[in-house]
């Protein structure tokens, strides 16, 4: 199979030209009716624009489609998709919303702004390079499937594994790039503390991530297992439930946003245009205890909290 370039992720974008708004928004997508799908949706969310410009481009068969949506022919869509065929990226629908401003921008400015709006919404979403690194068969149960699906879709043939060490609460993780067989040798990783509790990790398109967990991981501990002593972790390991942002893929993260002092396991979850992080975890604990907690919380976080 040859190697092709697809969007990374959901990507967004607003450009303004003599009080016109344009919003642009690119997916990936897998069928024409997926790409026709999300532009319909375009138009509900918008339903007060005057033009929904589109384009998009499938593999599996060929396929090329643009519409101006009421601009003058081949001002809108095509330069669209332009900017997709000069890219080489395929699998992909953007839509391009316009509010019209009042005042015209004649044919080579609607191409700019409608290309440029393109452009700007598919650097936001990023791109991967999709190839066959290698076929393999991972046992799995049902109820980790879905982590497991995840995880195999990440972007561009890298992987991030996070695996129990020899000793009871310690967990070592590796990253893949380049192909499967291409891993670095496991590593604790300071910057993401790692106690006896579940974490979780989210993709949120461009290189951006997200990862919840516990920052405290009974130091003590930790310090005589680097010694060679027998480990007994201790129960008030579970402290700080902190989400940390990455922006370069998982290479560094912030140091983060303290969501509670008491907690145990947490998992993420993103809306649909990836500006809000979602957090439902284990708040409080009963007695003292950190193995018995008195909530369950959601948490919704606008994604400029997390980035300050």
């Amino acid at each position: 199979m040859d190697s092709y370039l697809v969007p990374r992720g959901y990507g967004e974008a607003e450009f303004v030209e003599k009080r016109s708004r344009f919003i642009g928004q690119v997916w990936r997508v897998e069928t024409e009716e997926e790409a026709r799908a999300r532009i319909e949706e375009v138009r509900r969310q918008y339903h007060d624009a005057r033009h929904h410009c589109f384009c998009y481009v499938l593999r599996e068969g060929n396929i090329l489609r643009y519409g101006d949506d009421g601009e003058p022919q081949g001002t809108a869509g095509q330069p669209m998709l332009n900017v997709f065929l000069k890219e080489e990226v395929t699998n992909a629908v953007c839509v391009v919303t316009r509010y019209f401003g009042g005042i015209l921008l004649g044919a080579g400015g609607l191409t700019r702004a409608y290309g440029g709006t393109a452009k700007l919404a598919l650097d936001a979403a990023g791109v991967s390079r999709m190839r066959l690194w290698a076929s393999l068969a991972v046992p799995c149960p049902y109820p980790l499937y879905e982590r497991m699906r995840l995880l195999a879709e990440r972007s561009g043939g890298t992987l991030l594994a996070t695996m129990r060490h020899e000793m009871p609460g310690v967990r070592r993780r590796a990253f893949c790039q380049g192909g499967p067989e291409e891993w670095s040798a496991p590593w604790l990783d300071a910057a993401l503390p790692d106690p006896i509790c579940s974490g979780a990790l989210l993709s949120l398109g461009g290189g951006m991530m997200a990862f919840s967990n516990c920052a405290y991981g009974d130091e003590p501990a930790l310090e005589r297992q680097r010694r060679g002593e027998a480990v007994r972790w201790s129960l008030d390991a579970r402290q700080r439930l902190t989400l940390r942002l990455s922006r370069d893929d998982g290479a560094t993260w912030s140091k983060g946003l303290l969501l509670e002092q008491e907690s145990g396991a947490s998992d993420l979850g993103r809306s649909p245009g990836g500006r809000t992080v979602y957090c439902f975890y284990e708040q409080g604990w009963s007695g003292g205890d950190c193995v018995f907690n008195q909530n369950l919380t959601f948490a919704a976080l606008p994604l400029p909290l997390l980035e300050a």
